[in-house]
């Protein structure tokens, strides 16, 4: 990660005084954000529906993991880019494993380490916190990133926390294509134009119709005819029941208008869409 800015006390001081590294759900704002990154991949914006705050991305990695943690019913918060702060206590680490801090290159100041992640999870009748990193296997490769895994697993060791790290391989590109594709459609926003009772019609009759192997695309474009309703309506809607957990899909499978619904045999957990798609390492950490 190449950065904008070089570090120093007073940047530093600054940024507290900002509020980075501080608040909660929509009050929260992270330590770097995508203006404070130089780096040439992936570097996304996203208003988030639990928080209600834009949330900072630097990778596409780093996206699915949020669109997962969105659609968990487990999941109160989401805080990215997290300070682990003060340094002294990274920088004792380091010295303690024996390797170098990282520093800015210009000023040879330490750089303040952040955790990718740390999420609020509901946890029976208790709100736990849990650290998570999320990083590709081919960065893993590099001793120099695991040294620093490495650091934030001891700090967040030190706050008896628990810390997690998520690769592609907790993910299926089915089940990261699904979830960047309904989370538009989850805000309720996502109808806006269209009548409530309107809405509630859609709804009302695709419950009713919604079967194994139904082409949604047909059944939307029936009933449009039917009813004399502007053509899109009917998928638009079906889109936001889907994005919010209405049926039992196996969202293992790859999703598309031009496909049949697949349904889990014996779901588990009605009318929850991420539970039984995302990555068995993912679910059972916020179970």
């Amino acid at each position: 990660m190449r950065l904008k800015v070089h570090i120093t006390q007073e940047l530093i001081d600054k940024f507290l005084r900002q509020g980075r590294g501080q608040g909660e759900l929509g009050r929260y704002f992270p330590w770097w954000t995508v203006f404070d990154i130089a780096s040439k991949g992936l570097r996304t914006r996203v208003r988030g529906i639990k928080t209600g705050r834009t949330h900072h991305f630097l990778s596409l990695l780093e996206l699915t993991f949020f669109f997962l943690a969105e659609f968990s019913d487990s999941v109160l918060d989401i805080r990215e880019q997290y300070p682990l702060l003060p340094q002294t206590e990274t920088l004792a680490i380091a010295s303690q494993l024996g390797i170098k801090h990282s520093v800015d290159r210009l000023t040879h100041f330490p750089i303040v380490m952040t955790t990718d992640f740390l999420l609020t999870v509901r946890h029976g009748a208790a709100d736990v916190l849990q650290a998570w990193s999320v990083k590709y296997l081919k960065d893993l490769r590099n001793r120099r990133t695991l040294d620093k895994e490495e650091v934030q697993r001891r700090w967040w060791e030190s706050k008896h926390i628990p810390w997690k790290l998520f690769t592609e391989k907790d993910v299926t590109p089915a089940q990261a294509h699904n979830v960047r594709f309904l989370f538009p459609y989850k805000k309720s926003r996502a109808l806006k134009g269209i009548p409530r009772d309107i809405i509630r019609h859609v709804s009302d009759y695709l419950q009713d119709n919604v079967r194994p192997n139904v082409l949604l695309r047909d059944l939307c474009a029936d009933y449009e005819q039917r009813y004399t309703v502007e053509k899109g309506t009917g998928l638009l809607v079906a889109r936001h029941l889907l994005a919010n957990g209405q049926w039992p899909i196996d969202i293992s499978q790859k999703l598309s208008p031009h496909e049949p619904l697949r349904f889990r045999p014996q779901p588990l957990m009605s009318g929850r869409l991420l539970p039984h798609g995302a990555s068995q390492q993912f679910i059972t950490s916020l179970a």
